[in-house]
């Protein structure tokens, strides 16, 4: 099981450092639907950092199990090419899902 403040303590200096190597390996090293959970955890400069880092399905799989307030920051936060970069492998149902709770504006830029 993962800890997820040391996790993130660990992401934090890793983000701080520009440390993208270190970064893809602890995402490779656990699940992530854990990993989700220490995003929790980063504010929304870091989770930004960290998807630049991350493969697009790690990416889109990563982003499903996002709290819905992270989810909110990490749209808001991203361009309309890197959210759709992100959102190209998330499945339908989700994206439907996620639409109905955000702003216009977001839905506009997905």
């Amino acid at each position: 099981m993962i800890n997820i403040e040391n996790t993130a303590v660990q992401l934090k200096g890793y983000v701080a450092d520009k440390n993208s190597g270190a970064i893809k390996q602890i995402f490779e090293d656990n699940r992530v639907v854990d990993m989700a959970s220490v995003l929790s955890e980063l504010n929304s400069t870091e989770i930004i950092f960290i998807f630049r880092c991350l493969d697009r399905n790690t990416e889109a799989q990563l982003f499903t199990y996002m709290e819905d307030d992270k989810q909110e920051e990490l749209i808001s936060g991203l361009t309309g090419q890197q959210l759709s970069s992100v959102l190209e492998d998330v499945a339908t149902d989700d994206i439907v899902d996620i639409m109905t709770e955000e702003a216009t504006e977001d839905i506009e830029k997905m």
